[in-house]
């Protein structure tokens, strides 16, 4: 398949991949915990937002995303648009960037995931899958640009309890290939550096 081929079918599975959530988010009717963020978001302030979190059982970037929309006074269907965008992001990436048969993509974008259930229903796992995807895209710069990678894991852990285990051990795996790293190199301002970037997600899950 020539490159303009390749771009052809990429634009086209990612407009039929808008098109469609965009009508299944027209015809969305929100659910209780989606209005429970917006509300929060709009009664109490910033700061305090964290401390909530002890009743609701989530990490509260997602409440802190929404809240210069909310107070902004921007309608309450805004939070659905931001979550679609960010998914949407995340689809673009999947589907220009990575090395995927078009058909697993095309399997991938229309899954129950990425189709409905992340970016129409708006709630904080919209944002996993743009996150995976980014880490995904710098995984193979992980060595040379830290930070960046292991500060898109910190933010991983806050956007569900159950990515802390992934986020662990996403951290396990980079603490071995920096020791490994410096065995081959002997660096030890590189080496502190990166060790020094692990301490992001682990500040992230104390936090």
């Amino acid at each position: 398949m020539t490159k303009d081929r390749k771009k052809i079918v990429c634009i086209t599975l990612f407009g039929l991949y808008i098109v469609t959530n965009l009508i299944l988010l027209y015809f969305h009717e929100a659910w209780r915990d989606e209005a429970q963020v917006w509300l929060l978001a709009r009664d109490i302030p910033f700061f305090e937002l964290p401390r909530q979190m002890a009743y609701e059982g989530h990490p509260c970037l997602w409440h802190w995303v929404m809240f210069p929309f909310v107070r902004l006074g921007l309608p309450y269907f805004t939070q659905n648009i931001v979550a679609f965008v960010i998914v949407a992001v995340a689809a673009y990436l999947l589907i220009f960037r990575s090395d995927f048969p078009f058909w697993v993509k095309g399997i991938l974008v229309f899954s129950p995931f990425l189709t409905y259930y992340y970016p129409v229903i708006a709630r904080g796992y919209c944002m996993i899958p743009l996150f995976l995807m980014l880490l995904a895209y710098w995984y193979p710069r992980r060595m040379q640009d830290s930070v960046r990678y292991v500060l898109v894991i910190a933010l991983l852990v806050q956007t569900h309890a159950m990515m802390v285990v992934t986020a662990f051990l996403m951290c396990v795996c980079y603490l071995a290939e920096s020791v490994l790293a410096y065995l081959a190199e002997k660096d030890k301002k590189t080496l502190t550096k990166r060790l020094g970037s692990l301490s992001l997600p682990l500040a992230s899950a104390l936090f």
